[in-house]
């Protein structure tokens, strides 16, 4: 398997809106129970928390680099 065999495009195409509906579906609910606040404050987190993991690892493969 390769990320640039052509044949996998539909595949990918396939399961990217499947994970677009999972996803509307979820917000929906979310949505409809009251905890919207509660979703985007623990989407922020995340995405903090990814983004610490990204600058650590950017900052080793410079170490490694240099």
């Amino acid at each position: 398997m390769s990320a640039l065999d052509k044949s996998y495009i539909s595949k990918v195409k396939e399961l990217e809106e499947s994970n677009n509906r999972d996803f509307f579906d979820t917000l929906k609910k979310i949505k409809c129970y009251g905890y919207a606040d509660e979703f985007l404050v623990a989407v922020r987190e995340e995405i903090q928390a990814l983004q610490k993991i990204t600058d650590t690892y950017e900052k080793r493969m410079d170490q490694v680099r240099y």
